[in-house]
This record gives C-alpha cells, sequence and structure tokens, in this order.
C-alpha cells in the first residue's frame, strides 16, 4: 500500500536519495532509492489526480545488508545501467538498470 516517509528504521539517518533518470520503460512511474543505515530501499511515486494521494510513495524493493560485526553502513546509492550483451546485434540492446550501494566496509553492491 502506498505510504508517506519510509520503510527504514525511524531514527536511521538517509544518507543518500537519488532517482532513476533513465529507466527502460518510458511508462515506469518516477523511481527513486535510499540508502540509510543498513537497509537499501526503492521506491515508486504514486501518481494520482486524489489530493489524498499525492504525494504519496510506495516501497517497491528492500536490501539489508550483512552486519554481523556492526561495521556496514550504507552511505552511497546510484542508478546505474548495463548493455544486454546477449541479445540481437541488428538492434539496440536492451539496458538491465541496476543500483550501485556503497558505504562503510568499502565494498561497493550491483542490485539488479
Amino acid at each position: 500500500a502506498p505510504q508517506r516517509g519510509g520503510g527504514e528504521p525511524r531514527n536511521a539517518h538517509v544518507y543518500c536519495a537519488r532517482f532513476c533518470t533513465f529507466a527502460s520503460d518510458a511508462r515506469m512511474p518516477p523511481t527513486f532509492a535510499t540508502c540509510a543505515g543498513t537497509r537499501a530501499e526503492v521506491y515508486e511515486c504514486v501518481e494520482s489526480d486524489d489530493a489524498e494521494r499525492a504525494g504519496m510513495m510506495k516501497c517497491v524493493a528492500s536490501f539489508e545488508v550483512d552486519d554481523d560485526d556492526g561495521k556496514e553502513s550504507l552511505y552511497a546509492c546510484e542508478w546505474c545501467w548495463f548493455d544486454d550483451l546477449a541479445s540481437d546485434a541488428r538492434r539496440k540492446a536492451p539496458r538491465t538498470t541496476c543500483l550501485a550501494l556503497a558505504g562503510e566496509g568499502a565494498v561497493i553492491r550491483i542490485i539488479n
């Protein structure tokens, strides 16, 4: 269900938020990602003429890093894409949209 606010823990700082500006489907609603603590989440903006629903968003994906030693925190997220090289070379290669995450642990994660 659409919600105001995020799925991040109540006291977590949101360190980064990025809109996806090159979605593979032009019909895709405005989408953005956030990273806060050990979580990254992807939201879609709800488009509605209804004033009650205006400005709402829904969480469509969530990722949490393993933090067994308490030393991981995500600070940066950025949208990226990869060409599908297995596609027919005679037509434009489709793109796979991904999310890159980086943080305290000096590891970059690519989420599809």
